[in-house]
C-alpha cells in the first residue's frame, strides 16, 4: 500500500509540472498569431491595458515566488513576456490609438494598487491588490472588444484562456494565495475570448 501510495504520489506530481509547463508553453504560443495579426493590421491592442498588465505580471511573479507558488507562476511568467512584446509594438504604432477618459481612470486605478501593493509586502495581500489592478487593466481592452471586436485577435484569446485552465490544473495546494491568480486569469480570458469571438463573425 505504502509503494502504491509513494507511486500516485509520483504521478499527481508528474501531472501537476506537466500542467504547469504546458500553461507556459501555450500562453507563449498564444502571442505569435495575436502579433501576426498586429502586423497586418488587424489587432489593434490598447497600450494602457498592456502597460499595466506588464508591470503587474512582474509583481505578481515576485508575489507568487514569495508565497512559494510553484507551477502557476509559469503562466504568469510566460504571460508578461507576450505582454512586453505586444506593448513594444503598440507603442511604435501598432496600438489602438483612440484613448479617453475610461482608459485614464483605469490606469490611475491600476497604478494605484500597484503603489498599495507597494506598501504592503505581503504575497497574498499584493495578490489581490495586483488582480484588483488588473481588472482595471482588462476593463479598457474589455470594452474595446465589445464595441469593435475585430480589433482582437480571438485565436490569441483562445489558447490564453486554454493556458489558463492548465495553470488552474497545476495548482498543487488549493490555498488562496495558489488559487487566486489562475481563477482569475480564466474569467479575464474567457471574458476577452468570447468579446473577440464575435470579431470573426463581424469579419466574416
Amino acid at each position: 500500500r505504502g509503494l502504491y501510495l509513494a507511486y500516485a504520489r509520483v504521478l499527481a506530481m508528474t501531472f501537476v509540472a506537466s500542467m504547469g509547463l504546458l500553461s507556459g508553453i501555450i500562453q507563449l504560443a498564444s502571442v505569435f498569431p495575436y502579433l501576426r495579426s498586429m502586423f497586418s493590421g488587424t489587432t489593434r491592442p490598447n497600450a494602457v491595458s498592456f502597460f499595466v498588465w506588464t508591470i503587474l505580471g512582474v509583481i505578481e511573479i515576485g508575489a507568487q515566488l514569495s508565497a512559494g507558488v510553484t507551477w502557476p507562476a509559469v503562466i504568469t511568467l510566460c504571460m508578461t513576456i507576450g505582454m512586453v512584446c505586444i506593448l513594444g509594438l503598440s507603442l511604435i504604432g501598432y496600438g489602438y490609438r483612440a484613448y479617453g477618459w475610461l482608459d485614464l481612470l483605469c490606469l490611475a486605478c491600476a497604478l494605484m494598487a500597484i503603489i498599495g501593493w507597494y506598501v504592503t509586502q505581503e504575497p497574498f495581500v499584493a495578490l489581490a491588490i495586483s488582480i484588483l489592478g488588473n481588472v482595471s487593466a482588462a476593463v479598457p481592452t474589455a470594452v474595446k472588444a465589445y464595441l469593435y471586436p475585430e480589433t482582437e485577435n480571438f485565436t490569441g484569446w483562445a489558447m490564453a484562456c486554454a493556458a489558463s485552465l492548465c495553470a488552474l490544473v497545476s495548482v498543487q495546494a488549493w490555498t488562496p494565495v495558489e488559487m487566486l491568480m489562475p481563477v482569475y486569469l480564466v474569467a479575464e480570458t474567457s471574458l476577452l475570448t468570447v468579446l473577440a469571438s464575435r470579431g470573426t463573425t463581424v469579419l466574416a
